[in-house]
């Protein structure tokens, strides 16, 4: 999906995954001294890096299906 003129994102969901990625990385600078808060951290940062590769690799299927589809209506 194409950033639209005057926009930042291409879409509300990417805006949000970066919110989510400013925001975990705020607290992953924050001075945690627990190995358990350390684990959680690297827990949600894995978990939120696959939920933007998720959302990534279904926007390049779609993409597909659509080039797919012009090709088919112009035969």
């Amino acid at each position: 999906m194409q950033v639209k003129a005057g926009r930042p994102y291409c879409c509300s969901l990417c805006e949000l995954l970066a919110a989510e990625f400013d925001r975990a990385e705020a607290m992953c600078r924050d001075q945690y001294t627990s190995p358990e808060a350390e684990a959680l951290l690297t827990d949600a940062w894995t978990a939120l890096v696959a939920a933007g590769d998720a959302f990534a690799e279904y926007r390049q299927a779609v993409q597909a299906l659509s080039r797919l589809r012009a090709l088919r209506d112009v035969s």
